[in-house]
């Protein structure tokens, strides 16, 4: 018995070493592990981030002057991705059609950044119209971007790459985890 008890020994030593080289040099087989969920304090939206997100409230210039409060969370998981919700509410909104709103908002980010559009998908979200976007700024980022329109709320959920790479899968996930409260 006591040879038995030393090989189930060094088995499970081996295994678990492995497992500890595994995620030292390949950490994002364990991302899955570290989405957290963010609920909103106000509780109008829910949303999964690969990691600890940040909050913040933005001033943003308007096209017909003033400004508007934006509210951002964001998380950089690593050093090359950024996954970024910011919404904010505009009355002017009311006078248009979901389909201006979309397009005033899809025009004006890729501006923004002095991008272009690669791709564009009509999609619903909890009954709201909105896009699946994929735009190229101008410093080289690759913009993968979902906008919602809900009422006088613009919703945008992006996610930032620098280089060619996209996690798709992730991107899906980001998405697909928001919760809107009507």
């Amino acid at each position: 018995m006591p040879f038995m008890k030393s090989i189930a020994t060094r088995v499970a030593g081996f295994t678990f070493g492995m497992l500890v080289v595994t995620f030292i040099f390949h950490p994002e087989r364990f991302g899955s592990f570290w989405w957290q969920t963010y609920s909103d304090p106000s509780g109008s939206f829910s949303l999964k981030f690969p990691s600890k997100p940040g909050v913040s409230d933005l001033q943003a210039q308007l096209d017909g002057g003033g400004t508007a409060v934006v509210k951002m969370v964001a998380a950089t998981p690593n050093k090359t991705t950024a996954y970024i919700f910011t919404y904010h509410d505009d009355s002017r909104f009311a006078s248009k059609t979901v389909e201006e709103v979309l397009n005033l908002a899809r025009d004006g980010g890729i501006a923004g950044v002095h991008g272009a559009l690669l791709d564009e998908r009509r999609i619903q979200v909890d009954g709201h119209q909105g896009r699946d976007i994929e735009a190229r700024s101008a410093a080289g980022l690759l913009l993968n971007t979902r906008l919602i329109a809900d009422g006088q709320r613009m919703v945008i959920l992006t996610v930032e790459t620098a280089g060619q790479k996209v996690d798709s899968k992730n991107v899906q996930r980001f998405f697909d985890s928001l919760k809107l409260s009507n």
